[in-house]
């Protein structure tokens, strides 16, 4: 159910924050100042931690995410007619009504892809919302330390200077108070709809942070190594809605 509710969040999630190296913080300025929660999180070493393990723990089935979804864009290239990379309605429509046995194939792929993940989501998800439940006490120290009255989100500001963001303040904070977090939750735990969103869009800041690699990478004439502590990238995948079955 995880990767269904993941789905779900990700239509209600706000846009991610993409200027996620803070920069150094001063004192807020008139006591006003901004933080990105999200990057926060995303730039935490507990969240760092939390998906090496992931990594490590969930090796086997990470090999076999990223072999299922090779599989099912080799599955949606035959879907493909035009070459366009996409398989659009009228694709879709022409593969139903001559019952292409790759419908068939695309829909055991999905669901295996799905049991595959949801362990993974869930991991992820479990330390995500350990993490946020220091995320108040870590802004409440930075708050006292740097006299804010109010804190308001990036984008309710037109304007304001360098040393009114605070989201590397929090950061440290947060590594301070916990430097680590589990990834194994409780049998009957369920994430919260915060945790979604915020797990989300985390997950396209790591997205973002590897696209950034790969075109370095590339500039370099290299491989791109992941960033350290990016999340497992099947993943993040997985959590994308898919409202129409594409190829790449």
């Amino acid at each position: 159910m995880i990767t269904k509710k993941l789905i779900l969040a990700a239509a209600f999630a706000g846009a991610a924050t993409m200027g996620f190296a803070a920069p150094a913080m001063a004192q807020a300025a008139g006591g006003i100042a901004t933080a990105d929660p999200t990057v926060v999180v995303a730039n935490s070493k507990a969240l760092a931690a939390a998906n090496d393990q992931i990594r490590t723990t969930f090796k086997d089935a990470l090999a076999k995410i990223e072999a299922n979804q090779t599989e099912r864009q080799k599955v949606l290239a035959q879907l493909d007619k035009n070459g366009d990379k996409q398989v659009d309605d009228a694709e879709l429509a022409a593969a139903e009504q001559q019952k292409n046995p790759a419908l068939a194939q695309l829909n055991q792929l999905e669901s295996d892809g799905n049991k595959l993940t949801a362990p993974v989501l869930r991991a992820q998800a479990f330390a995500v919302e350990m993490i946020l439940q220091r995320y108040s006490d870590a802004q409440k120290s930075v708050v006292a330390a740097k006299k804010i009255s109010v804190i308001l989100s990036p984008d309710a500001f037109v304007y304001a200077p360098e040393g009114a963001d605070v989201t590397g303040a929090i950061t440290t904070a947060l590594d301070t108070l916990v430097p680590s977090v589990p990834i194994t939750a409780p049998q009957n735990w369920n994430p919260t709809d915060e945790t979604l969103q915020v797990l989300q869009r985390v997950q396209r800041i790591q997205q973002y942070k590897l696209a950034i690699a790969a075109a370095q990478a590339r500039q370099a004439g290299g491989a791109a190594p992941a960033p350290a502590g990016a999340a497992p990238a099947p993943a993040a995948a997985a959590a994308k809605p898919a409202a129409k079955p594409q190829s790449r």
